[in-house]
């Protein structure tokens, strides 16, 4: 899933949809940064360390992974026909 949020974050960029000079000063940048600094990082501890399956699924576990995921494709998706219809006029 932290890949998925990668290919994500490279179609916004290689799309030129957010800019890639600061790649963590926009929203969706900010949503890549927790879909792998904290979310991804507490499946790793609740499934190495406390075992504790609804934490691994709830607290930002599973469910924040895919959440996330949807809500940057979203971000793009909203973003692209934008980004088109300016460069029409």
């Amino acid at each position: 899933m932290t890949l998925a949020a990668t290919r994500l974050m490279l179609e916004a960029w290689d799309k030129g949809i957010e800019d890639r000079a600061n790649p963590f000063d926009e929203a969706i940048e900010q949503m890549w940064i927790k879909q792998w600094l904290f979310y991804s990082s507490s499946i790793r501890y609740a499934s190495a360390m406390t075992g504790a399956p609804d934490y691994t699924a709830f607290k930002y576990g599973w469910w924040e992974l895919t959440n996330n995921l949807r809500h940057m494709r979203d971000m793009i998706d909203l973003k692209e026909p934008g980004k088109k219809k300016l460069k029409k006029k």
